[in-house]
């Protein structure tokens, strides 16, 4: 149970001091810069869709929570930018289809399927299922 604790402290630590580190001198909103604020946003959504999977435990929302939260940082980074050039967007737009494309995916794979057998061990086990959860919002 610790090391799981452990994993969650140590992504949370990580993902903020990379978007902060990242994010001085860039763009900011309520005093904190955009990419920590993203990287919250990351967090907060996989978290949130995290509590209705482990009530049913399932699987059913990761990948589709894991495309919504690329999409949503994409474009919450896109919103609150104050500018952005031609790389930044068609970045943007790369992104939004990748997640898109692969999310599609997945979703009807999962649907097709009815399972996905990494999570058979980890989906009844709520601290290790979120976990998994939150290193999902660790690599968005």
């Amino acid at each position: 149970m610790a090391r799981f604790l452990i994993v969650v402290i140590v992504s949370l630590l990580f993902g903020l001091g990379v978007s902060l580190a990242t994010g001085l001198g860039g763009a900011v909103l309520a005093g904190l810069p955009v990419t920590v604020c993203c990287a919250m946003l990351a967090f907060g959504i996989n978290w949130l869709a995290f509590i209705p999977a482990s009530i049913k435990q399932t699987e059913h929302f990761y990948d589709l929570t894991g495309s919504i939260t690329y999409l949503s940082v994409i474009g919450f980074a896109l919103v609150f930018s104050p500018r952005f050039d031609t790389r930044a967007l068609l970045a943007a737009i790369m992104v939004f289809v990748w997640a898109i494309r692969l999310g599609s995916f997945l979703v009807i794979r999962i649907r097709q399927d009815g399972k996905d057998d990494r999570f058979d061990e980890i989906k009844t086990k709520p601290l290790r299922f979120f976990s998994a959860w939150t290193l999902q919002a660790l690599w968005v």
